[in-house]
């Protein structure tokens, strides 16, 4: 099998198992803050974990592993932060 399948099965199996876990939490409390995090994270983990693990240029990996790092951290604190609001009370979902 070669790296590149490697990684992304592996990078794959990883957070499905994460938002597989979030998700069941979210059905018990009906808040689903942790699966937008969880998304969140898993998102800049899985893009530090290809560019670490991947062939090419050893200062790009790390340019892409520190930005999508830090993007997915400011990003995950902000969700974290945020006031928790329920479906019904998000505006992008009210009708005019």
């Amino acid at each position: 099998m070669s790296l590149a399948l490697e990684l992304w099965l592996a990078g794959w199996l990883l957070v499905a198992a994460v938002m597989l876990g979030l998700w069941l939490i979210q059905l018990r409390t009906r808040d689903a803050t942790l699966v937008d995090v969880g998304w969140t994270a898993n998102l800049g983990l899985l893009a530090i974990f290809y560019a670490l693990g991947a062939d090419g240029a050893p200062g790009r990996r790390w340019l892409v592993a520190v930005l999508a790092g830090a993007w997915s951290l400011r990003l995950a604190l902000h969700l974290l932060r945020a006031p928790n609001t329920s479906a019904r009370d998000d505006v992008r979902r009210m009708r005019p």
